[in-house]
């Protein structure tokens, strides 16, 4: 009977092992839940995009939050601009690499056809829900790349 009672023991706390980490597993739409609740209290009118990425506005900023629930401690943020063909590819690049090197925390990328550059931020978080607290970071950094890359064309 001891026998029976220690493998009962261990079952069950294997059991406890894949069940529990089952459980916590957060999908897709949680995040966009998490991110949109968050969103909306703050203000921001907010949408989630067939891409399932969630979208929001702020001013005349048009901001995206890339929801990744297969890392959910990576947190990206990125925004874009349209209208940079207008420079020549080498003053892009060059004024993209200089923000690179300036701009704490920002990366910006340019699309293929020279028609657009994106401008993204991106952490990884202890906690998914810690998005919170650099939020309002974030959304400056991506803002200060942006001017940087105008200032620097």
């Amino acid at each position: 009977m001891k026998k029976f009672g220690k493998i009962l023991v261990a079952v069950l706390i294997f059991g406890l092992l894949v069940v529990l980490p089952a459980a916590a597993q957060k999908t897709k739409a949680d995040f966009q839940k998490m991110y949109m609740d968050y969103l909306k209290k703050k203000g921001f009118k907010c949408e989630i995009l067939d891409n399932g990425n969630v979208y929001f506005v702020q001013d005349i900023w048009a901001f995206f939050i890339i929801v990744n629930e297969s890392n959910p401690q990576k947190y990206q943020v990125y925004t874009y601009t349209d209208g940079m063909e207008s420079h020549s590819r080498l003053a892009l690049l060059s004024a993209a690499n200089q923000v690179n090197n300036d701009c704490y925390g920002a990366k910006v990328l340019l699309s293929d056809d020279g028609k657009y550059a994106y401008f993204i931020v991106e952490f990884l978080l202890l906690k998914p829900k810690d998005f919170q607290l650099v939020f309002d970071d974030v959304l400056s950094i991506i803002k200060n790349a942006v001017y940087s890359l105008i200032e620097e064309l």
